[in-house]
């Protein structure tokens, strides 16, 4: 019994970080720069990151293109 209850309050914690990040992710970003953290967590291909990137910059009027 003690076991368990121990298991469970270690990963209470884990969840709880699971939760935050997934948040994050999903909140609209305020600033450029949390703008191109999140293309760069969200997308795994080049090709994707890129896209992101740019709508980052034409959102932000950052100039040039990626």
């Amino acid at each position: 019994m003690k076991s368990a209850i121990a298991v469970i309050l270690l990963l209470l914690p884990i969840q709880a970080v699971a939760e935050t990040k997934e948040q994050n992710l999903v909140r609209t970003p305020t600033t450029y720069k949390e703008c191109i953290q999140r293309a760069s967590d969200i997308n795994s291909k080049w090709i994707e990151y890129r896209d992101e990137v740019n709508k980052c910059r034409a959102k932000f009027d950052v100039a040039g293109e990626y």
